[in-house]
């Protein structure tokens, strides 16, 4: 899946399907009774929800991207899928104006969801989780 989701992510269609989708997953979220929702991909924060409270840029080096597929047991072309997914036409990958970029290179999963929390926490008046 990951060597040809950047291909399908440029077929207007697709993205035009899946942008509805994703959006409409906010109206799920409330009827839910939840306060909001958290959704990950390449442009969730540039084009499914652009004015979003909170928006973050994860990125990593290439190389340690590649290292942790690998760990996963997952096979990736990260240089190229970057190349097709910075270079399309539509909604290019791109980090969003008003994002904060976060490089999780050296960052443990654990590292990167504190370091989320602790920027979230105090705008919605919440105690960051304790470890």
């Amino acid at each position: 899946m990951n060597e040809n989701v950047s291909r399908f992510a440029a077929v207007p269609a697709v993205r035009q399907f899946l942008l509805a989708y994703q959006r409409s997953q906010a109206q799920v979220a409330r009827e839910g009774g939840f306060r909001g929702l958290i959704m990950e991909g390449r442009d969730i924060g540039s084009v499914i929800f652009p004015d979003a409270d909170f928006r973050f840029y994860l990125q990593a080096d290439p190389v340690e991207r590649t290292r942790r597929r690998a760990a996963e047991g997952q096979t990736d072309a990260i240089h190229e899928r970057d190349r097709l997914d910075a270079s399309r036409k539509t909604a290019p990958l791109t980090l969003p104006n008003g994002a904060t970029a976060i490089d999780s290179t050296h960052l443990t999963l654990a590292q990167v969801v504190d370091q989320l929390a602790s920027l979230i926490a105090p705008r919605l008046d919440l105690a960051p989780p304790t470890p």
